[in-house]
């Protein structure tokens, strides 16, 4: 079982993810939130309407959203330190659960941190 990393928005814990691989060979890892937040689909319209970030996809509906990169987010490895990225962002619907995108990890974190081997 992966180790459960800590997600922070403007510094503010909201909650963990455990990270997987998605496209090594482009730095990409993430997973499914496991949110502290109430709602996280009004609270990732509203916070980003409010932070003018651009969000691809918003649908009441089903509270489905995807959001363009998100600056102030952060997902902390297992030192409290901040993993570095290229950009991060949020995708996914109240019924599937909301899912964390991480970019352009570097290939040494990624075998380090994570002992995903890039392709």
């Amino acid at each position: 079982m992966s180790h459960a990393y800590q997600i922070q928005l403007d510094g503010v814990n909201i909650g963990t993810v455990r990270l997987l691989p998605i496209d090594l060979s482009m730095g990409v890892i993430g997973g499914i939130m496991n949110c502290s937040l109430s709602n996280p689909y009004d609270f990732f319209k509203h916070y980003c309407r409010q932070k003018q970030i651009a969000v691809s996809l918003d649908d009441p509906e089903y509270q489905a959203i995807a959001t363009q990169t998100i600056p102030q987010l952060a997902v902390l490895n297992q030192h409290n330190q901040p993993i570095a990225h290229l950009g991060i962002y949020i995708e996914g619907m109240a019924d599937e659960g909301y899912q964390i995108i991480i970019l352009g990890v570097d290939n040494r974190v990624l075998e380090h941190e994570f002992h995903f081997q890039a392709a």
